[in-house]
Order: structure tokens, then C-alpha cells, then sequence
């Protein structure tokens, strides 16, 4: 059963259709990102998440699993060269453009249809 919650303005009965949106805030590049994407794309999805007050669990999973998977490939990227050989700036730009890869793959595969 669908509980939701109202609040009284001026003697009316509103409900509270931001409910499931409290700790959105919270949230990192890949939760927020995965939640327009339903938003925009998937609005069925969206609504039964928000009313069932599980889009802030779901997304909130989804941002986890997204800092996993872009460290994960971070490494990856990375292992083939020889931080301590090269200098403080090298390592740096290294990095970054080893973030911004992994970032840009894992957040191709949250606008994949089969997520």
C-alpha cells in the first residue's frame, strides 16, 4: 500500500510529491546523472521509484557502484605506466585524463537502456 504524506496549506490537503526526493543532495556525479537520464528518458520508472520512496536507495546504489566501476578502470588505465618515473605534473595530467576517461565510460553505460 502507497502512503503518502500531506501537508495543510490554508486549510487544504496538498501532498508532498517531494517526498522521495530528501537526501538528492547527497549524491554524487553518477547518481544525479542516473536520475535525469530516468527523469528524461524513463519517467515510468522515475514516478513508481519516487512514490515507493525508492529513489533515493536506487540511486544511491547506482552512484556507488558508478565510483566503483570508474577507480576500477582508473587502475586499469594506469597500470601500463611508471608513475614513479615520471614528474609531478605528468602524473597529474596522467591521472586526470585517466578519470576522464573512466568517467565518460561508466557514464555511457548508465544511459544504456539495459541499465
Amino acid at each position: 500500500m502507497l502512503y503518502i504524506e500531506y501537508e495543510e496549506v490554508d486549510g487544504l490537503l496538498y501532498p508532498r510529491l517531494d517526498m522521495g526526493l530528501h537526501g538528492i543532495d547527497t549524491l554524487g556525479k553518477f547518481g544525479k546523472a542516473k536520475m535525469e537520464y530516468i527523469y528524461n528518458h524513463k519517467i515510468e520508472m522515475y514516478r513508481e521509484l519516487l512514490l515507493s520512496g525508492k529513489l533515493l536507495q536506487y540511486l544511491t546504489g547506482i552512484d556507488e557502484k558508478g565510483y566503483k566501476q570508474s577507480e576500477e578502470l582508473q587502475q586499469k588505465y594506469l597500470f601500463k605506466y611508471d608513475l614513479s618515473l615520471l614528474e609531478f605534473n605528468e602524473v597529474v595530467q596522467l591521472r586526470t585524463q585517466a578519470r576522464n576517461w573512466a568517467d565518460e565510460i561508466v557514464m555511457t553505460e548508465m544511459t544504456d537502456d539495459r541499465s
